[in-house]
């Protein structure tokens, strides 16, 4: 996969869908993580191989947080170990009068995903590059 390819993975249950872009620099990922009925960025989390996930979330209105880091850190975890260099993970996924029925399958989704991600991480590594620096 050169830097400018993207790999998308989607999954649709109880009458919506996530859709997960992954893009790829060298050994690093960004992955745009939306659904629903308002597609957005409410959320960034940064994950690596050897580092604690974190998370910013932005101001959804006033005194609230946009929510999905719930969403974006269960992601993270999940391909975490098939990770070769830093991710970010941005998301929003918002659906509109969401249902109990609906707010579950955010999460069967996100774990969905999250393994077709890491499976495809796995089988597709990228070599290191080479890199030099100024003395």
């Amino acid at each position: 996969m050169s830097v400018n390819e993207i790999k998308t993975f989607a999954v649709k249950q109880a009458g919506f869908e996530i859709v997960a872009e992954l893009h790829r620099a060298s050994q690093d990922i960004t992955i745009l993580f939306t659904g629903g009925d308002v597609p957005h960025y409410g959320v960034a989390t940064v994950v690596s191989a050897n580092q604690v996930l974190q998370s910013y979330r932005f101001a959804s209105r006033p005194g609230h947080h946009h929510e999905e880091y719930v969403l974006t850190e269960r992601l993270g975890k999940i391909i975490q170990p098939a990770l070769q260099g830093n991710g970010v993970i941005i998301a929003g996924v918002h659906v509109n009068d969401i249902t109990s029925e609906q707010m579950q399958a955010t999460f069967k989704m996100t774990d969905e995903l999250g393994q077709q991600i890491k499976k495809w991480l796995l089988t597709h590594p990228v070599a290191k590059p080479h890199e030099t620096f100024a003395k």
